[in-house]
């Protein structure tokens, strides 16, 4: 498997603990956040990450340089800000497969990675169009996204996710609506022929103008997991991470 995080982030709502580093790069327990990403891939049997990056990237690649943890790491410059969905296309020349993993360098989920792929190379065809069965299952097609969901009990900071009984997305609910629900975790299997088909321009948004906007005509998929979620971008969860990331990421370090 091969991966693209998403380590260009500023962290504006860091600035007042975390104020000379990516947001990827803040550190937790003495380490980067973007190590315990890079312990979580590499066990899960990830041979190359592309980090994607731009804001004080040096930072990045001066403490990484070209491997970590026998995981190969290649950099893709944004040398203007692009968003999730034009940092992913840029990133994507670098990696060689078809599918892809794509996380947010802000989070930490601990999710069932090889349930995710396998979900997401499970073809489905679309509703029969008629009572020809066998015709209808020559039009199965993989998936073009599957999603990796978290269900916490206020969603009002993320906004929620909804799915039918088979995992397909069907809705969304905006930031700001409290109550529980499940959540989008920022951790992604993207097909890369999805990918090259979005007519939007250099800079867009992968969650907002793609996922948002296109559920009802793309096969996104979502799968549910109870694993540890954490997102750092605001200091009260970056103060939390401290204690809470070393000891449940523990089992990912070698």
């Amino acid at each position: 498997m091969e991966a693209i995080i998403l380590a260009g982030g500023i962290g504006s709502r860091l600035q007042s603990v975390v104020a000379d580093v990516p947001k990827p790069m803040a550190e937790v327990a003495g380490r980067p956040f973007l190590e315990y990403q890079l312990d979580y891939l590499a066990w899960h049997g990830v041979s190359r990450v592309v980090l994607a990056v731009s804001h004080l990237h040096e930072k990045i690649s001066g403490h990484f340089g070209a491997a970590y943890g026998g995981v190969e790491l290649t950099y893709s410059i944004e040398r203007e800000r692009l968003g999730t969905g034009g940092g992913v296309k840029l990133a994507m020349a670098q990696v060689g497969g078809d599918d892809f993993l794509v996380l947010n360098g802000d989070s930490f989920f601990d999710a069932p990675l090889a349930e995710l792929w396998q979900r997401h190379h499970e073809c489905e065809s679309p509703a029969p169009r008629d009572s020809n069965a066998a015709a209808d299952r020559t039009h199965a097609a993989p998936h073009d996204m599957t999603i990796a969901l978290k269900r916490v009990p206020d969603c009002s900071r993320f906004g929620s996710v909804e799915t039918d009984a088979n995992g397909r997305l069907v809705g969304w609910r905006e930031k700001g609506i409290a109550g529980a629900g499940a959540i989008n975790a920022g951790v992604y299997v993207v097909r890369r022929a999805f990918m090259e088909s979005l007519p939007h321009a250099s800079a867009f948004s992968l969650e907002r103008d793609v996922m948002e906007r296109e559920f009802a005509s793309r096969r996104f998929v979502a799968v549910e997991s109870d694993g540890y979620f954490i997102d750092i971008g605001v200091p009260e969860e970056y103060a939390r991470a401290q204690t809470e990331l070393p000891r449940i990421a523990a089992k990912y370090r070698r």
